[in-house]
């Protein structure tokens, strides 16, 4: 039956005719290669292999133990790639042949053939371009993902390239990113001041004779260059209240290292240490490289120390850098100041522009906090004071001299053009993404997508009050979930740029790469510190609006769609709407859905992780979460490698639930076209890549591949089966009974 819808030669067949006489009389049941030979035979000569197929599957194998009457017909089978090589290169052709391993070379020769949509909807829709598709020089792989991002990183760098074309007014923000730029790039300038851009904090710290003293240097290099290299404090939204901020404490991380003998990594990271130190021009270098790595010692030991308190059970093995927890631990004020009685906290929040609050949370690795509270003493201050200065000439040194750079290892001097503009690019973000909202994207198309998106958490809202599995209890939570979710698309209403206020010095005003950078992180502490003791303003944006991707959040409840992925092939102004639901349409309800996924599900309407399910729905949704699974788990997405469905859970219920969503909007159409709703959406997520890349994807990858989150969605859609006449007996069909739907 499969083959009567593939073969067009008109000429007869007898699966039995080469078969030897003893086969052919025999009434037992057939062996692998005898169904191998009947589907040759069914068949006959299959399509050559190009293209994707071709570039994702295994090599045509070669088999030792075929018979000669089926020589050619395995040939056949294993040219096209619908049989594949097995590790001992035995075909094992007298063994049986289970109906599973029969419905994959089935649905390979379908794919392969890439002409019935009833059979792999994403090969026949697409088997032009997958047969055609190339993948460009200096990429992985091919789809419009890629291609999108491509034309962005072009569209960007052409943003920047004509800022850096132009001459600009002194204090304009085109001047500023243009002197960034300038005075990172003269490394001649930058070669002759060496350490001098530093060299006063250095001074500050390593003279400090107490620990009063030392404060006041860390206050002084946090004040000045926006830096403390023991101590950061940040404002932050508040772990367990997402509408508030709190402040976060963390502290360097630091390398575990045995008390005992020294070890080349140790004599090597000391030679590193003291080669800083020297080129900033201490004599007793080497007696800092020796106090860095006494101070790693101290802390290895102190946290050695305190892993002997340490229950059994709540060991992991990290050597305790890692025990405990692995959220922000909430802290007083008076916890802080009895961990570290020597440390005048005022000062140093004065120096960022902030003040103490009554919740502190520790946003340190594991237990390091405790660890440096037992290191951070009075009897540690040569240590200190030495590792302070280590860690800020580290952190600094790739805005310094060529000696510095190399010495640091942060990357190659010959790279620092590329790096500088990299970084300079980045500080100047937000003005790129605001010329190119000015030069692409209309205020019409965000309003369209908006009012697109509204429309979906509208129908988002109906499907969850008709779900039968649900209690009226959970429903209303996440009902309430979608009333507070904040919606981001194509650009921010307001633009918040940190170089509007940022000092930046050209070089004939005596700006450095070193002080640039301060400057910089100056502005944004600035902007930060601004927020304290307001609400946080949950429509703020932190994402490029050149990005070309769309994203939901679950610690904010929002959902954003940024003006680079607001274009074709996934928005097109004025384009057909089913068009249009089909592309981003489909994106919206599946960040939508992400807010309910397995792990969305696990976050209130503000974005706290906090459980508004009953018990028993929640039961209930692991029940359809394990359904996904199966559904998408042994799915093959090329000939020989296959899906593991717990590994892409909830990228899967996403795109479950988002292609459902855009089916109900589309069903509410006059006269909606739903062949091209389904056409649109298949070629959305056409994609080629090398074997080795998709197996990568396969392994690492929370998406499912291009061809499942074409085909297993759309399997769950009557409409889908309608439209297209798929029957039972074709591979697209699904039984109902095993469609499998959570939202």
């Amino acid at each position: 039956t499969a083959a009567s819808r593939y073969r067009t030669d008109g000429q007869p067949y007898n699966v039995s005719a080469t078969f030897p006489a003893e086969v052919q009389e025999s009434s037992r049941y057939a062996t692998r290669i005898e169904v191998l030979a009947d589907i040759d035979a069914t068949f006959g000569k299959l399509p050559e292999p190009t293209g994707d197929y071709l570039r994702t599957a295994p090599n045509a194998p070669v088999y030792t133990d075929v018979p000669d009457w089926a020589a050619d017909a395995i040939a056949n089978l294993a040219n096209a790639r619908v049989i594949l090589p097995t590790e001992d290169g035995l075909l094992h052709g007298g063994d049986d042949m289970s109906a599973a391993e029969l419905d994959l070379i089935l649905r390979r020769i379908f794919t392969l053939y890439g002409t019935r949509p009833q059979d792999d909807f994403y090969a026949a829709i697409n088997k032009a371009w997958l047969n055609e598709a190339a993948i460009p020089e200096g990429s992985e792989m091919n789809s419009a993902f890629d291609t999108l991002r491509t034309k962005m990183e072009a569209v960007t760098e052409d943003i920047f390239n004509s800022i850096m074309a132009d001459s600009w007014e002194k204090g304009t923000i085109e001047r500023k990113i243009t002197d960034m730029y300038n005075v990172g790039i003269d490394m001649e300038a930058r070669n002759a001041l060496g350490v001098a851009p530093i060299k006063p904090y250095l001074d500050r710290l390593l003279a400090a004779s107490s620990m009063k003293e030392l404060e006041d240097a860390l206050a002084f290099v946090s004040q000045e260059a926006a830096l403390n290299p023991l101590f950061t404090i940040e404002l932050l939204p508040d772990a367990f209240d997402k509408t508030k901020y709190s402040l976060y404490m963390t502290v360097p991380s630091f390398y575990m290292l045995d008390s005992g003998e020294e070890n080349e990594d140790m004599i090597q990271m000391g030679q590193e240490i003291e080669t800083l130190f020297k080129l900033a021009g201490y004599e007793n270098a080497r007696d800092y490289a020796d106090a860095v790595l006494l101070s790693y010692r101290t802390m290895s030991a102190i946290t050695e120390e305190m892993m002997k308190n340490v229950p059994e059970e709540k060991d992991d093995g990290s050597g305790g850098i890692m025990m405990f927890f692995d959220k922000p631990q909430p802290l007083t004020r008076q916890e802080i100041d009895e961990k570290f009685p020597d440390i005048n906290l005022d000062a140093m929040l004065a120096a960022v522009g902030l003040t103490s609050e009554p919740t502190w949370y520790s946003a340190a690795v594991g237990n390091s906090l405790d660890v440096w509270a037992g290191f951070y003493k009075p009897e540690h201050l040569e240590e200190l004071k030495v590792y302070a200065a280590y860690k800020l000439l580290s952190d600094c040194a790739g805005m310094l001299s060529a000696d510095f750079i190399a010495a640091s290892g942060f990357y190659d001097v010959d790279s620092v053009g590329f790096v500088t503009r990299e970084s300079v690019k980045q500080k100047a973000r937000t003005y790129i993404d605001k010329l190119y909202v000015e030069r692409n994207f209309s205020a019409d198309s965000k309003a369209d997508v908006v009012n697109m998106t509204e429309r979906f958490i509208g129908i988002y809202r109906d499907r969850i009050a008709n779900l039968t599995w649900m209690s009226e209890a959970t429903k209303t939570m996440a009902q309430r979930k979608l009333d507070t979710m904040v919606i981001k698309a194509g650009y921010p209403d307001n633009w918040y740029d940190e170089l509007t206020i940022a000092n930046i010095l050209s070089a004939e005003d005596g700006g450095t790469a070193f002080g640039n950078d301060a400057a910089y992180r100056k502005a944004r502490l600035e902007m930060i510190a601004g927020k304290q003791g307001k609400p946080v303003d949950r429509h703020e944006w932190t994402d490029a609006v050149t990005e070309a991707n769309a994203f939901y959040r679950p610690d904010n409840n929002e959902i954003i769609f940024p003006a680079a992925i607001l274009q074709p092939p996934f928005y097109t102004p004025g384009a057909k709407a089913e068009q249009n639901m089909a592309g981003i349409g489909w994106v919206i309800g599946h960040e939508i859905t992400h807010a309910f996924d397995n792990s969305g599900a696990k976050f209130d309407e503000y974005g706290n992780e906090k459980n508004w399910w009953t018990d028993e729905d929640f039961a209930k949704f692991d029940e359809l979460c394990k359904a996904v699974v199966t559904y998408y788990d042994g799915y093959e997405v090329a000939p020989g490698m296959t899906m593991y469905g717990a590994g892409t859970l909830g990228e899967n219920i996403a795109d479950l639930g988002g292609v459902s969503c855009a089916m109900q909007a589309v069903s509410q159409l006059p006269n909606p076209d739903y062949e091209l709703f389904f056409t649109s959406a298949a070629q959305l997520w056409k994609s080629t890549a090398t074997r080795e890349i998709l197996e990568m994807i396969v392994e690492r990858d929370p998406h499912s591949p291009s061809k499942a989150r074409a085909n297993k969605p759309i399997q769950t859609l009557r409409e889908f089966y309608d439209t297209f006449n798929v029957q039972p007996g074709d591979g697209m069909y699904i039984a109902p009974e095993k469609r499998v739907k959570i939202w």
